[in-house]
């Protein structure tokens, strides 16, 4: 039988969402069409790139002129014009943005996160994480990391609640994958860049990972009678 499963950001719509549009959630994640495209590889590789500080701002703004130019290629497919012009659009309100200031950024570190295991098990549940970002920093010469979660999606923007689950589920995952540092809630971060948005894990976090746990719980039963 096939195991539970959702990703980070979903998890955090389900959460907030009413019963019909979780029923809804729990089926497109069960019964997913054959191999799925995702789109937005080229906005979020940009998008990383500038938080790591491999780009400034004049590079982004070029990237989106040079992703202007790819949609008109004839070469082009129509998934990929396609593709590329919702990538302008999510640059393009990226670039217009808060985001390009996160708060206390600039003695950080930021490191494209590449991990072979980006899975959370909650309570029989599979959830897939996927951090865009490890931050490092120091405070009072004390080392702590956090990390960064990007949602890039026209159709289905984050409320606050949901980018706050997102931001927790991510600070779950960072504990347990790096036991031996000191994971700061206020650096876990999930950026909606279609809203301009961005959600830290809350001071309540332990009461929302409570409130995780039973609705991967319900998930679970929900999964086999689905």
């Amino acid at each position: 039988m096939q195991k539970p499963k959702i990703s980070a950001n979903k998890l955090g719509e389900y959460i907030t969402e009413k019963p019909h549009r979780q029923q809804q959630i729990i089926k497109d994640q069960k019964y997913q069409k054959g191999f799925i495209i995702k789109r937005y590889n080229k906005a979020r590789n940009v998008i990383i790139n500038f938080l790591t500080k491999k780009i400034d701002k004049n590079a982004l703004l070029l990237e989106i002129q040079n992703l202007i130019t790819e949609e008109y290629s004839r070469n082009a497919s129509s998934f990929q014009k396609q593709d590329n012009k919702l990538s302008i659009e999510a640059l393009e309100i990226f670039a217009n943005s808060d985001l390009l200031e996160l708060p206390e950024f600039e003695n950080l570190e930021n490191i494209r996160l590449r991990k072979s295991n980006n899975n959370l098990l909650i309570e029989g549940v599979e959830v897939s994480v996927h951090p865009d970002i490890l931050i490092c920093g120091k405070i009072r010469n004390k080392k702590f990391i956090g990390g960064i979660k990007l949602h890039i999606s026209k159709s289905h923007p984050l409320k606050k609640e949901a980018g706050e689950y997102v931001a927790t589920v991510l600070h779950e995952y960072l504990e347990k994958e790096f036991p031996k540092s000191r994971v700061k809630t206020q650096f876990c971060i999930s950026i909606d860049v279609f809203t301009g948005e961005y959600f830290i894990a809350p001071k309540t976090y332990k009461t929302m990972k409570k409130n995780i746990k039973a609705a991967c719980s319900a998930i679970q039963l929900f999964w086999e009678n689905i």
